[in-house]
This record gives structure tokens, sequence and C-alpha cells, in this order.
């Protein structure tokens, strides 16, 4: 096992994200509600607020798996509150300020099948006609993302076909399973995926940056957008918003499930916005 792969499994352990304590409901700064609710209490939701002020605006939806794997869904409320302010469903695994369980290093406490759990969860109670989410959920624009160990539970259940974009947050997959029993994911499993693909890394420092990048070799066949910058495994995402990171996932978001124009020009194109910044690195593969 190599020095970086033995570092970055130690991460994907041993990463604890903060957040409020056995709470069912919590405010943010923005116009978003934090809560577990009582049909899906293993998960965090983020929605706007004000839900009777949608009009006839649908929320795509998207499901995010922790750092470690972990199960408080609070661990990453800046960033997921930035994105659901901008009009998203997000669903988290775990609850508010998680079980607080202590794991031996390397369990996991949520499974990939729970990002699953959550598409099923919304989409259900879209169609549910005592639900507030009732006819205001884009049910054709579901994206699944997460971070280090989550972003390998989000590369697991890539062959969803509800899926339609996926955010890969410092992480990538890991050439030998043997050292990660329970894992499926292969890198072979990644020339058969049929989403467009966001990989975000943090440069030289990010424990992920070495797969990542290998990856990224792997991969073909679908819109494929690497970006890095020097920021280090953690990134931005206690920043608010989710800092620089936060601007780059909502750009994307927009683009994949909102046909934003706008946001596209971050991405594509000879002098596409992080092209032309030179805190960035970037690699493309079918894009337009």
């Amino acid at each position: 096992m190599t020095r970086a792969l033995s570092a970055l499994l130690a991460v994907i352990a041993a990463v604890v994200l903060p957040g409020p304590a056995h709470a069912q409901t919590a405010t943010t700064p923005s116009n978003v509600t934090m809560e577990v609710d009582p049909t899906l209490p293993t998960h965090t939701v983020y929605r706007p607020t004000a839900m009777e002020k949608l009009g006839r605006r649908k929320l795509p939806i998207i499901a995010f798996g922790n750092g470690s794997c972990f199960d408080n869904g609070a661990g990453y409320s800046n960033l997921l509150t930035g994105v659901a302010e901008h009009g998203y469903l997000v669903i988290a695994l775990g609850p508010i300020g998680g079980s607080g369980r202590q794991l031996p290093r390397g369990v996991r406490a949520t499974e990939p099948a729970q990002l699953i759990e959550a598409i099923d969860w919304a989409v259900k109670e879209n169609d549910r006609a005592d639900s507030k989410f009732h006819a205001r959920l884009d049910t054709k624009a579901i994206a699944v993302m997460g971070h280090s160990c989550g972003a390998l539970q989000a590369l697991e259940v890539a062959g969803d076909p509800r899926i339609k974009t996926e955010v890969i947050l410092n992480g990538g997959v890991f050439a030998d399973l043997s050292a990660r029993p329970g894992w499926t994911v292969t890198k072979a499993h990644l020339a058969h995926l049929h989403e467009t693909l966001l990989y975000l890394a943090g440069g030289p420092d990010d424990i992920a940056h070495e797969t990542a990048n290998d990856d990224f070799g792997y991969i073909d066949g679908v819109p494929l957008f690497k970006g890095e910058t020097d920021v280090g495994h953690m990134a931005t995402y206690e920043e608010p918003n989710g800092g620089l990171f936060g601007k780059v996932v909502g750009a994307w978001l927009d683009w994949q499930l909102k046909n934003d124009q706008k946001a596209k020009l971050m991405f594509t194109g000879e002098n596409c916005g992080l092209c032309t910044d030179k805190a960035w690195t970037v690699a493309r593969k079918n894009m337009r």
C-alpha cells in the first residue's frame, strides 16, 4: 500500500465534522430549514423554508454522503445550506448531530444504499398528496454528491438510471480494494458510468489528489470535468455557503439540473471560467 493511500484511508476513517447534536430541526442564517423528517429519521433534509413561495418552480433533488461515511447530517451544513438556498432539496446521510456512536477505525456509519433511500423518499414525497413537497420536486433532475468516503458512496450507486449528475468531492476509487472490505466499486466500474461528473480536489496536499487523478484516466464516454486548487482535503466546506468549492458546486448543479446557460460558462468553452483562473488546474473529457 502506498503512503498516500494509507493516509487517505486514515482520514476517511477518522474525519468527523461538527454539527448540532440530537436536534430534529435547526435554523440557518439563510432562508433554509434543516430538519429530520419523521418519515426519514436516518437522514437530514435541507429545504427552502418558505415552500409556499416557490410558485411553479420545482426543486431538483440532491443526495449527499459525508466524509468518513459519518452519520452526522449537519456536518456539511454550510455547504448544503448554500445549495438548498438556491432552490434545491438536499438530503444528507445521518440525522442532525449523528448517533454519537464511537466506531472502530474503518467501520462506516452510513452505507451507499442510503443515498438511494434518500432519492426514493423524495420521489414518494413528491407524489404524496399531504406532503409539503407534493408536486414541488423535479424528479427528473437528481444528483448524488459526496465528500471523501461519501464520494465513494456516490460512485457506488452511480448505476441508478434516475441520477443525472454526480459531484465527487476530494475522493476517488481505490485501486486496491483489499484494504477496504465491503466496497464493490472498482476502477473498471468507472468505464460504465452514464451520468455527467464533476470531480473537485484540493491540490497536491489533498490526500485524494492521487485517486481523483487516476479516476480521470478510467472514465470515458460521459462529460467529465476535473478541477483542482490548493486548498487541501477539507477544501472550503466549513466557510459560509461552502466557500470557493461551494460556488463551483452550485454552478455545476445549476447547469446540469436547471440548464442554466450562464453557469455552464464556468466549465465549457476554450475560455471557461475555471480554465482561465490561474488558481485552478482543470482537465476535461467530452465537454461541449
